[in-house]
């Protein structure tokens, strides 16, 4: 089991992709806010981060820049609902910053599962043995 720690301000957004990793047997913490992420990652150290891009005070982007300033050693995944060109932009800034990938809400479960577990360092036996398993999870936004 890895730890991700999850940073978005939509309670909604938040829930379903916490259910979602924890049903694939990751642990997870979920923040509200980028200060929060920066709080728990300062003494609770974990393989990724999932943030918004989108949220009042420190964004995605100022999250990413504030973990790269620290230099701390974790992958950080972007989640944008934006507008296309905005992903796009969002995608290339996120790239050019060090980010591991960007995805577009809403995700698709799977393949997101399988670019995350790269990234948490998980067997890819362990990945392809729970395609199986996996339950369908539907975001809805309110």
């Amino acid at each position: 089991m890895q730890d991700i720690l999850v940073v978005d301000d939509d309670p909604s957004f938040a829930d379903y992709i916490t259910t979602l990793l924890r049903r694939d047997g990751y642990r997870v913490v979920c923040v509200d806010s980028g200060e929060k992420a920066l709080e728990h990652l300062s003494t609770h150290p974990c393989r990724v981060v999932i943030t918004d891009v989108l949220m009042p005070d420190m964004d995605g982007i100022e999250l990413l820049r504030e973990i790269g300033q620290r230099g701390l050693d974790v992958a950080v995944i972007g989640i944008t609902g934006g507008d296309l060109d905005m992903n796009n932009l969002v995608s290339r800034l996120f790239d050019a910053m060090g980010a591991a990938f960007v995805t577009m809400k809403p995700i698709e479960p799977q393949k997101f599962l399988a670019r995350l577990a790269y990234h948490a360092g998980r067997e890819p036996e362990a990945v392809a043995s729970r395609q199986g398993e996996a339950s369908v999870l539907r975001f809805r936004r309110p």
